[in-house]
């Protein structure tokens, strides 16, 4: 198997079993919450909690490159230059008006 491939498994797991710890650990947290001792008198939650990290940031690390990237540009020279030459430089405008006063 090549690493893609094996990037794409570990991610779909690592997806579905973060989704099912994050509520099952929700739902203990509520029921403790109402019923002081309802899960932590048998069930530590922290060990939820870590396994909830470790599969969030499984998840996060392995994620699939397709998807626009936050840092990247959305503005690009390509952009620019199929905008219309009147929209190209919409400082112009307010430069010239303040000369103007």
């Amino acid at each position: 198997m090549n690493r893609k491939r094996i990037n794409s498994y570990i991610h779909i797991v690592g997806k579905e079993f973060f989704q099912v710890a994050l509520i099952t650990y929700l739902i203990l947290v509520v029921a403790d919450t109402v019923r002081a001792g309802a899960v932590s008198n048998f069930f530590s939650l922290n060990i939820l909690l870590i396994i909830v990290l470790i599969t969030g940031s499984a998840m996060v690390i392995t994620e699939p490159r397709k998807m626009l990237n936050f840092f990247t540009p959305i503005v690009t020279s390509k952009t620019i230059r199929k905008t219309p030459s009147r929209i190209k430089n919409p400082l112009k405008k307010l430069r010239s008006k303040k000369t103007d006063n």
